[in-house]
């Protein structure tokens, strides 16, 4: 198994120990069963769990240092990834190619959305999340519903559209098009209306 799947194993079991957590993505709007679909889990507040985890499991330190999953401070990795709740991000083919986490509450420092950085099998503007999952159902109702982020899509897929993917929290890119147009030609952009 590679490094990503390893990850995302760690951050939905996890997701079982931290009540808080399922409260807040059940008060969302989402069953257990979609958290369940798309993988969703918890990272640890922790500098060092996820690390641990992985080398536990045999990972060598030059892929924790590629992976994205990490940060560095005087030749040192420490998890980037911490009291989050993650989305694990698929290619199209299904495999993990990077995560984005997101606090539980507005007064958590960091920034609203922490996001895997563009590595040799990641570049942000060319995935669409859940599309995975969606590819069929949006070939077969012939269009689909573009959101921005995670939680949007998630509350589109919860409610019955499950024809849905979402940016990834950028504009639709060239790329973005290309690979949804494999599937349909009818997009309904449906983005929040902040500045």
């Amino acid at each position: 198994m590679n490094v990503y799947g390893l990850a995302k194993d760690f951050f939905v079991n996890n997701l079982q120990f931290e009540p808080k957590v399922l409260e807040y993505l059940n008060g969302r709007g989402l069953s257990l069963e979609t958290t369940k679909k798309f993988e969703i889990g918890y990272a640890l507040d922790s500098f060092n769990g996820l690390q641990n985890h992985l080398r536990r499991n045999n990972i060598k330190a030059d892929v924790l240092a590629v992976s994205g999953l990490f940060g560095q401070k005087n030749d040192r990795l420490y998890d980037i990834f911490r009291n989050r709740i993650m989305f694990p991000i698929h290619s199209l083919n299904g495999k993990i190619v990077a995560f984005g986490g997101r606090v539980l509450s507005k007064n958590q420092g960091g920034g609203k959305y922490i996001n895997s950085p563009t590595t040799d099998i990641y570049h942000k503007g060319d995935q669409l999340y859940g599309l995975h999952l969606t590819k069929y159902e949006i070939s077969k109702k012939k269009f689909v519903i573009i959101s921005e982020g995670y939680l949007d899509f998630l509350r589109l897929y919860e409610n019955g559209f499950t024809n849905s993917v979402a940016s990834l929290g950028t504009s639709l890119t060239e790329k973005q098009v290309r690979l949804l147009s494999r599937y349909t030609e009818e997009f309904v952009i449906l983005y929040d209306g902040d500045n």
